[in-house]
Formats: structure tokens, C-alpha cells, sequence
């Protein structure tokens, strides 16, 4: 079962394309079948939240998260932290990481590579969301 809902998606203002070093990380997040997915990748500072609140219910999501942390800290002790400093930090200021994406040849979101804990952020309370994106060329 996909956590992902599929709905026509927004593109984001301002992208450019990103540069060698970005194409490298992002694809560093690949499934094994997308790691040589013909894909056109642009960076944009703020990709919006709107575009993936549809994807998930966020809030009921980052709730899950909290419980977990909470009922398992010896499990990842740093997922704990990295949890709590996350949320710290993005209530007070921008986001420098990119969440990866991709999406369809229409601009459909279809999934998040890397990112999941800041797209929440961004979308419960609403921090701009850096983003590379890899738009599927066919």
C-alpha cells in the first residue's frame, strides 16, 4: 500500500536547473529502479507546501512519529533529536536541505525521495520548502 496519493500537482515558481552536484545527491536517494530514470532536474527555494499537503495526512503522520519516538527512544535515539531539532529549527527560520522529488511528465507529484520529516514541517507550519526536483521526461 502506497502512502502516496496521486493528484494533479502545482508546479512551483522559480526553479532553475540544478547544477551537477544536486543531480548527484538527489539521485543518491533513488530506488535502485530510479537511479538512472530519465529525469529533468531543476532546484527551487520554495517548492510549497500546498503542493504535497495532498499527499498524506501530515498531521496525523508527524503524530505517529512523536508516538514512536516516544514509545521506542532506545530504537533510534537519534531520530528522536533529529525529530525535536528539526522542528526547532524550521518554527524559527528556512530550511537550507532540499527535499527530492519526483514528478510525472505533467508536474504530478509522485514521490518523495528524501525529505519526509521536513515536508511535514513545511506542511504543518508552514516553513518554505527547498526542493530538488526530478521531472520524468516521458
Amino acid at each position: 500500500m502506497s502512502l502516496i496519493r496521486r493528484v494533479p500537482g502545482r508546479r512551483a515558481a522559480r526553479r532553475r536547473p540544478a547544477t551537477e552536484n544536486e543531480i548527484g545527491w538527489a539521485r543518491s536517494w533513488a530506488d535502485e529502479e530510479d537511479h538512472d530514470a530519465d529525469l529533468d532536474w531543476t532546484y527551487t527555494q520554495d517548492y510549497g507546501a500546498h503542493n504535497l499537503a495532498h499527499l498524506v495526512d501530515w498531521a496525523t503522520w508527524w503524530q505517529a512519529e512523536v508516538d514512536f519516538c516516544r514509545r521506542h527512544p532506545w530504537e533510534d535515539p537519534m531520530r528522536t533529536y533529529y525529530r525535536d531539532a528539526l522542528r526547532e529549527s524550521w518554527t524559527k527560520g528556512p530550511q537550507r536541505d532540499p527535499i527530492v522529488i519526483t514528478e510525472t511528465v505533467d508536474g504530478t507529484v509522485e514521490t518523495i525521495w528524501d525529505g519526509w520529516h521536513r515536508t511535514a514541517i513545511s506542511v504543518l507550519f508552514g516553513a518554505p520548502l527547498p526542493a530538488l526536483v526530478g521531472q520524468r521526461r516521458t
